[in-house]
């Protein structure tokens, strides 16, 4: 075993799929791939307690009425908040103490050989979560390395307090990002070369996945849809491929499932939730539409035919998904939402030369980690 101790700063406790399956791959990867003891630093701010927590004290009218919809599906949101800490707690290696306030990480300091930050959207400053401390300011005796991090849509150079981020950026060893976008955005405030590297999900082999999956509950044929909020008019487009084919439509989004009342539609909510269920709805699936980063990537890892819809208000400087098809010479299921009903949908992805392509993308980034953190 390597005798370097590195420490990682990411959104491991959002109860996010995307978010703890990438914690989850970084550091499978640092210690089956390079041998690295290595620990992701429980850090989680009060915002993002407050994201994903099923209670909590309500600041406008409109939360008010959130919870005590909450309170109606409080068993069933209460199952799938279990899910995601279960997942946590048998799968990711944390730190001894959860840490809620950025002053408290200042005792990490002598802690590591390497603190890493990302991957995910942890540069995101407009992110609900988004906390200075994923810049690590509290590191000051140690290696600072920032890994496939991305900002979203969100141009760091364009926000109010861009010299103070400037500060953090440059104190780095060394600097890579996901997307094309961030390292246009970061080569405007450093001179540190900025790399591209794959989000950590696509480090590993789509067998290492396999041993997480669960059984999904659903015993019938079905079309997984993931996305972020499911609007009225993007139900009515995806009901018309829903009866076009003939199959039913399930989701994991519990919350979201009973904010929008999508039982009245026939949308179904799969029974179990957490990252295991999520890779098993998309494993299984006889077909997905995604409008989400991960959903894109693990469509690709298991061969799906699946359809990433671009929202109606669609921000072109978000480049995550169409930077990431593009790698992988995907961009033609990049689709409009509106155009998801006239098109050819047993027309399957051409999978012959992606796999090559993710290679590629792997050898760089582990060459990225054996220079800079291993």
């Amino acid at each position: 075993m390597n005798n370097k101790m590195v420490g990682i700063m990411t959104f491991h406790a959002s109860h996010n799929n995307g978010s703890m399956l990438q914690a989850y791959a970084f550091q499978k990867v640092l210690k089956d791939k390079f041998n690295l003891p290595n620990e992701i630093i429980d850090f989680s701010n009060h915002n993002q307690q407050r994201m994903y927590s099923i209670l909590y004290f309500p600041r406008t009218i409109k939360q008010v009425a959130r919870i005590a919809l909450n309170l109606l599906y409080y068993q069933k949101l209460k199952k799938r908040y279990n899910d995601y800490e279960e997942f946590s707690n048998k799968y990711l290696v944390l730190s001894s103490n959860r840490i809620k306030t950025s002053e408290g990480l200042f005792e990490c300091d002598n802690r590591y050989d390497v603190v890493v930050c990302g991957s995910d959207q942890i540069w995101n400053t407009k992110a609900q979560d988004a906390d200075k401390a994923y810049f690590l300011p509290f590191v000051k005796s140690s290696k600072k390395v920032a890994y496939a991090v991305s900002f979203g849509a969100t141009n760091i150079n364009t926000i109010s307090d861009v010299d103070e981020y400037a500060r953090f950026i440059n104190n780095f060893s060394a600097l890579s990002v996901r997307e094309y976008n961030a390292k246009k955005w970061l080569e405007e405030l450093t001179t540190i070369p900025v790399e591209i590297t794959a989000d950590p999900t696509l480090l590993l082999n789509t067998e290492d996945y396999l041993p997480l999956c669960s059984e999904t509950g659903i015993k019938e044929k079905y079309i997984f849809w993931y996305t972020i909020t499911y609007t009225k008019k993007s139900i009515e487009y995806i009901l018309e491929v829903s009866k076009k084919l003939r199959l039913p439509i399930y989701i994991i989004d519990a919350k979201e499932w009973s904010r929008r009342n999508l039982a009245k539609y026939g949308i179904k909510l799969a029974p179990k939730g957490g990252p295991s269920s999520y890779l098993s709805c998309i494993k299984d699936a006889e077909l997905v539409f995604t409008s989400s980063f991960h959903g894109t990537i693990f469509s690709v890892m298991f061969r799906k035919n699946f359809w990433y819809l671009k929202k109606i208000n669609f921000d072109s400087k978000d480049d995550r998904a169409s930077f990431l098809l593009t790698q992988l010479g995907l961009m033609d299921r990049f689709v409009n939402l509106v155009d998801v009903v006239n098109l050819n949908l047993s027309d399957e992805p051409n999978y012959a030369e992606v796999s090559s392509k993710i290679d590629e993308l792997r050898e760089r980034s582990m060459k990225f980690i054996r220079k800079f953190i291993a």
